[in-house]
């Protein structure tokens, strides 16, 4: 996704480098481990094209242990 010019520049701007990709994917790895839920791409359904992703994101203001509510 941020390897296309015309997609990066709104996105972010310029393209990362790969240890910048290396550290992203290691970051997204490490939170999906931890909680079970992580980035995800999304494809359409005629012909697969990739079409952008999407994540369930962790704010830890918000978090609260629902196990232990009655």
């Amino acid at each position: 996704m941020h390897s296309d010019p015309d997609v990066a520049r709104y996105v972010g701007g310029e393209r990362p480098t790969p240890e910048i990709i290396a550290a992203q994917v290691e970051s997204f790895t490490q939170a999906c481990d931890e909680r079970g839920y992580g980035q995800s791409a999304v494809f359409l359904r005629k012909g697969g094209q990739f079409f952008g992703r999407t994540q369930l994101h962790y704010w830890p203001v918000w978090a609260c242990n629902l196990s232990s509510r009655p």
